[in-house]
């Protein structure tokens, strides 16, 4: 069996220090680096068989200076229907830049925009302005232009705080104006303590509590540990003792659904 999507991460570096990143919380120990090329060339061998390739990761895809080529590979390997994107904070998707990644075959990108009030987007996003990324979409907007054929899609990501909330509407009314065809609006996730209470919608509740104690309990009669789900379910070769935590924690899921 062959993969269908693939995520790859060309680097970890990043020009912004947004709040809610992970890269931003205690304790995170994310090294400093780019993808080299024989790792990436190792993965030419799935490109075939993908129905998408997504250039992104922690890091901000626009500081590789070698983005073009690696998508320019994938697309030669790929089928015409196939997705080749990323998604970026903006800062840096000059015209220039956004031609030369349409031209390599870039056809789906995806800009962060957590407010349509300037002072508000600074804020969430430190080292960016709202100013930049209505610089970028019409860069990418232009190039769609130019490049007829490439096919490229437009969106934007908006992450759902308690202190956005509002702007929800008003974003997707400027992203209209913008040009943009699609808006993704996600989660916030809490990757530690001091940011949780900016969380829309507290997933924590206590039935949801005590229900992941009782299949804690479970796994331990078992021999499992529960908290290893995360590490489990990315792996594409499971071991015996990994199916068993993500069928665990598959129960659990359905248990919850049902309640």
């Amino acid at each position: 069996m062959q993969p269908r999507k693939l995520i790859v991460e060309p680097t970890t570096r990043c020009n912004f220090s947004c709040r809610m990143c992970v890269k931003q919380s205690n304790g995170a120990q994310i090294p400093e680096g780019d993808m080299d090329d024989a790792t990436f060339d190792a993965l030419a061998p799935l490109f075939p068989h993908l129905e998408s390739v997504i250039f992104t990761g922690i890091g901000e895809p626009l500081l590789c200076d070698n983005l073009e080529s690696r998508i320019s590979k994938a697309r030669m390997a790929m089928t015409d229907e196939s997705i080749r994107g990323f998604q970026t904070n903006g800062k840096l998707m000059s015209g220039k830049r956004a031609l030369s990644l349409v031209r390599a075959g870039l056809n789906r990108v995806c800009v962060s925009v957590d407010a349509s009030d300037p002072f508000l987007f600074n804020t969430l996003r430190s080292g960016g302005s709202l100013q930049d990324v209505e610089a970028a979409l019409s860069a990418l907007n232009q190039a769609r232009e130019d490049v007829t054929d490439a096919g490229l899609e437009i969106g934007i990501e908006f992450v759902l705080m308690k202190k956005n909330m509002d702007q929800l509407p008003r974003v997707a009314d400027w992203a209209g104006k913008q040009g943009v065809d699609f808006i993704l609006v996600t989660h916030l996730t809490a990757y530690h303590q001091d940011i949780e209470q900016e969380q829309a919608f507290m997933d924590n509740s206590a039935e949801g509590l005590a229900l992941f104690e009782d299949y804690r309990k479970k796994a331990a009669v078992l021999g499992l540990d529960i908290g290893r789900y995360q590490n489990a379910a990315w792996k594409f070769h499971k071991t015996r003792e990994d199916e068993k935590i993500c069928n665990l924690v598959r129960d659990m899921k359905e248990d919850a659904l049902s309640q």
